[in-house]
């Protein structure tokens, strides 16, 4: 208004008018350049404009800056440091504002029936959305089997939640993408350009590997947020994304924060105790009788108990065996007037993929607290899986104090030592 009374004065006092004129003037190419330096974003692109307030993106400048960012969310401050240097807020505001804007076009990573157990679904998760950050699209998750996931998860820095969007479901132009090799980057293009909606329904997860190759996708990703190249990786990307997306509902947050991971109780007289996590999927045992057999682990619950009673701490233990964690329960049993070494998550053990009925859903909680949980292992004993392995790498130090179990436990120091044990001997 003050500016347009400015104009009005300008016109129809002929005394004021050169003063006018020249505050007008000043106002222009001194007041308005510094708004809009504050004001816009501009994504080079597309050329595509948005406007934010300035306290905004004071709030985002602030919190690249900040201190204590590295305590409250230790995952992003790695990732906007080197070696990675990733500009994660705006990949954070770009998602949002296709989320909130966006209608159109998505990429769904869809889960209606058996897609694998917790490890599997969150590794087509993070390769989906990367697949969705490099062709600019919506990103959904729609995971209903064995129960919807949003009873138990919600969005973290990244919103994916469908309920947002029920219109998608009445787009005609879609389709299921149930395979895609690395080198099928013409088929995904083709796809793109006929259809609004991608459902992600593959076991294939090769994403990493097409984007990292084709310079159309992985220059665009350089280009809006800094991702190079090199780091294009599922192993290197996974705890982002992973931190970007999910975050537990507030009912299951308040349970996971009774186990009290980060605090040795003070009444147990030990300072800056470890915690000490054993991941021992047995497999097919009479509390999972549907999974498969592991023929060389007919060892693993006494090697690697012995291994952690040996040590001092804190211990968690992730298992699909009732039978090894009542093993565990008299191992780590509580001395006289002191309380238990084990750290225990309540709940049901069943295969979240395999048990068709409410095993399944009521597993599924535990299932994610326990993945959670091992995140927390400042000392770490996996069998051969992606569960026990992506959860360790959401570690910040992921291979620290890292062993696996392969007919005996071995250290690991590197993704290398990790890929040259295969399923097949451990």
């Amino acid at each position: 208004m003050k500016v347009f009374r400015i104009i009005y004065y300008s016109l129809y006092h002929r005394r004021r008018r050169k003063y006018y004129l020249f505050l007008l003037l000043f106002i222009i190419l001194i007041v308005f350049p510094y708004t809009f330096y504050w004001c816009f974003e501009i994504y080079a692109y597309n050329s595509d404009i948005k406007i934010f307030k300035k306290d905004v993106v004071e709030k985002f400048r602030h919190e690249t800056q900040n201190d204590d960012l590295e305590r409250v969310h230790p995952i992003l401050a790695k990732y906007i440091q080197s070696p990675y240097n990733i500009n994660v807020w705006s990949m954070i505001r770009e998602a949002n504002r296709k989320y909130e804007r966006n209608k159109s076009t998505y990429l769904v990573y869809s889960c209606p029936f058996m897609c694998g157990g917790w490890g599997d679904r969150t590794r087509k998760i993070v390769a989906a959305f990367l697949l969705s950050l490099a062709l600019n699209r919506t990103f959904i998750i729609d995971m209903t089997w064995p129960c919807s996931i949003e009873h138990i998860l919600t969005s973290n820095f990244i919103s994916w939640s469908k309920s947002s969007h029920d219109h998608m479901r009445n787009i005609s132009s879609s389709i299921n993408i149930t395979s895609l090799s690395f080198n099928n980057y013409k088929i995904l293009k083709s796809y793109h350009e006929e259809y609004s909606v991608l459902y992600i329904q593959t076991n294939n997860i090769a994403y990493f590997d097409l984007v990292a190759r084709y310079p159309e996708l992985y220059k665009s990703l350089f280009n809006r947020f800094r991702l190079k190249q090199e780091h294009i990786h599922i192993i290197t990307l996974y705890p982002l994304f992973y931190e970007l997306l999910i975050k537990l509902k507030p009912h299951l947050q308040e349970k996971f924060d009774r186990l009290n991971l980060n605090n040795y109780l003070q009444d147990m007289n030990i300072d800056d105790s470890p915690l000490l996590c054993g991941h021992l999927r047995i497999g097919r045992n009479p509390s999972n009788p549907k999974d498969v057999v592991f023929p060389h682990r007919e060892h693993m619950n006494i090697t690697v108990l012995t291994f952690l009673l040996s040590r001092p701490g804190r211990v968690f233990i992730s298992t699909d065996s009732g039978e090894v964690q009542q093993l565990a329960r008299k191992l780590f049993s509580s001395k006289i007037n002191e309380p238990s070494r084990l750290i225990e998550i309540n709940g049901t053990i069943a295969h979240i993929d395999r048990d068709w009925n409410y095993l399944a859903c009521e597993s599924l909680e535990k299932t994610i607290l326990d993945f959670h949980a091992l995140s927390y292992c400042h000392l770490a004993v996996i069998s051969k899986s992606s569960f026990g392995h992506l959860a360790a790498m959401r570690r910040i130090n992921p291979y620290e104090e890292l062993y696996l179990y392969c007919d005996g436990i071995k250290k690991i120091n590197n993704a290398d030592d990790y890929n040259k044990y295969k399923y097949s001997t451990c």
